[in-house]
Formats: structure tokens, C-alpha cells, sequence
């Protein structure tokens, strides 16, 4: 028996969940419920679809040229960064951490009571050299919304330094025709200007290559989307940090066709104070995906 179809065995609910072969033979969870359909693929705990049964269109982005490919992130989804986000934190290591590189584990699979689905999945303490004694979970509730809670546990005996990003991207008809609402009068800090901090006025509008940082918690973003006649909500908790980003150029495994219909809207917790998680200490990162 195939790992794959193993996998299947233990953890597929009939007519709810199963488990399949799927790009580059990574394993994949499919969920179909009364509310939507969805897709996870088990390298990098990555949710690669979650389609609404009232939506004509994935609320998620998945890049059409993304590699499906052991030591490569999948460009699209919803990227786990962790144990740190942005650049290395040492030589040899890979931006956003290794998370996203990694195959993880099913804990278990759940048809709830009201007809939508859960799945639990783990990264267990690995021999990185790095966030030794950190254990990660990311629970996931396909539902009327999409909800990713990403889960940081301290097993160890040592205080531990982790920041951590559920990297979303979004899908949009066209970036440039979109509304951004929910950032007037946040500080941001602009990666494309060396780190210069602004105050945003008013909504914010993309036609050019975009990173920032806004320093804001517990928040809830809007994507107006007029092509696509909808509004896609973002509601993140546990950050400290909403970063925005479109490269608003193609890059290898991201098409000029396609930058323009995508918009990362992150919930990041990047510790900018430098607080140590305890032992036995957990720290919780979420961010809730739905449309209107």
C-alpha cells in the first residue's frame, strides 16, 4: 500500500474528505462539504484552494506556473512562514523558514456537527539547528469561512525566539481595479524604500509593486473586487503585523498574466520586541478567509 493510500485509509471520511496523489506526488487533502470545496497539500501544510459553493471563483491564488518540487515553496495559497518570516536568520537558511518546505503529518480529520470539516495537521520538532523544542500545529475549519489557526509550542526546556506568517494569496480579477479597506491611518513600514515608515491615507489602491508592513493587530481587511463582483474579508488575530505584497512584475514561477491577479493580504506575527516563547508557552496566529 502506497503512503498515499495509507493516508487515505486512516484519515478519508466518505463523501467529506479524502486523500490523493496530487502535483509533483505531494499528497493532498480534498474537502467537499454543504459550504465549499477545498485543498491542501500536505507539503508545507499549505492550503492550495477553498472555493465557497456561492463563489465562481477560488477566493485563493494559485500560481499556474508554481513548482511543485521538494526544497521549493509553492508560489500561491497560503504559505506557512515559520519559524521566522522575510529574510534568513543565518547562512544557509531559507527565506520565511522551513515550514513551507516540509511534509507534515495529519493528527486527524473531522466531519463536525453542523456539516463542516476540520483538519489538523503538525510539524513536529525536527533537527534544523534552529527553534529546537518548537512544536507547530496548524488547525484548519472549512466551513461558510475559511479559518487556519497556526499553533507554536514550546516542548522544549530552553525560551525560544519565533515569528511566524500565514502568507494568503488572495485571488482578484485585476489588482489594479481593487479597493483595500480596512488600513486608514495605520502606520506602515514601506520594504520598497528602505524601511520608511508612513501613515496609510485612506484606501489603498495597487498599481506597482507593493511590500509593506502595517503595524496593526487583531484586524480585519476588505478586497473589493468590482471584475469579480465581490468582497473578500480577511480577519486576522494573534499578529502584530498585516503585511501587503504584490511583486508587480513576473517573477520565475509567476506570470505577467498572473501578478495582476493576486494580492498576499498576511497575518504576521514578527515579534519586533523580541520575545522569547517559554517552555510550555503557545503562541496563536489566525486569520479567517470568507466573501460577501
Amino acid at each position: 500500500m502506497s503512503y498515499t493510500r495509507f493516508l487515505d485509509f486512516q484519515f478519508s471520511i466518505k463523501d467529506h474528505i479524502s486523500i490523493h496523489n496530487g502535483a509533483g506526488d505531494f499528497p493532498e487533502i480534498r474537502v467537499t462539504n454543504q459550504y465549499a470545496t477545498a485543498c491542501i497539500s500536505l507539503y508545507g501544510g499549505q492550503m492550495l484552494s477553498f472555493m465557497p459553493v456561492q463563489a465562481n471563483e477560488d477566493l485563493l491564488f494559485l500560481s499556474p506556473d508554481a513548482v511543485f518540487d521538494d526544497g521549493t515553496a509553492i508560489r500561491g495559497g497560503i504559505p506557512v512562514c515559520w519559524p521566522w518570516f522575510g529574510q534568513a536568520i543565518g547562512p544557509g537558511l531559507p527565506a520565511h523558514g522551513y515550514a513551507r518546505t516540509q511534509t507534515w503529518s495529519i493528527e486527524r480529520t473531522v466531519q463536525l456537527a453542523d456539516g463542516s470539516s476540520q483538519v489538523v495537521l503538525q510539524l513536529p520538532p525536527g533537527d534544523y539547528g534552529v527553534a529546537e523544542g518548537l512544536a507547530l500545529t496548524l488547525h484548519i475549519h472549512v466551513g461558510k469561512t475559511l479559518l487556519l489557526e497556526l499553533q507554536t509550542e514550546n516542548v522544549g526546556d530552553t525560551p525560544q525566539w519565533v515569528s511566524q506568517a500565514l502568507h494568503s494569496y488572495l485571488h482578484v480579477r485585476k489588482v489594479s481595479n481593487c479597493v483595500i479597506k480596512g488600513l486608514d491611518q495605520v502606520s506602515f513600514i514601506d520594504k520598497l524604500q528602505d524601511d520608511k515608515a508612513h501613515i496609510q491615507q485612506g484606501d489603498l489602491f495597487i498599481d506597482q509593486s507593493v511590500d509593506r508592513v502595517y503595524l496593526t493587530e487583531n484586524n480585519t481587511i476588505c478586497i473589493n473586487d468590482p471584475d469579480f463582483n465581490r468582497s473578500i474579508s480577511i480577519q486576522n488575530t494573534g499578529n502584530d503585523a498585516t503585511v501587503v505584497w504584490n511583486p508587480g512584475e513576473a517573477l520565475y514561477d509567476l506570470t505577467a498574466d498572473s501578478f495582476n491577479q493576486m494580492v498576499c493580504i498576511e497575518s504576521a506575527h514578527l515579534n519586533r520586541d523580541g520575545t522569547l516563547l517559554q517552555p510550555n508557552d503557545v503562541k496563536l496566529v489566525s486569520t479567517e478567509i470568507s466573501v460577501g
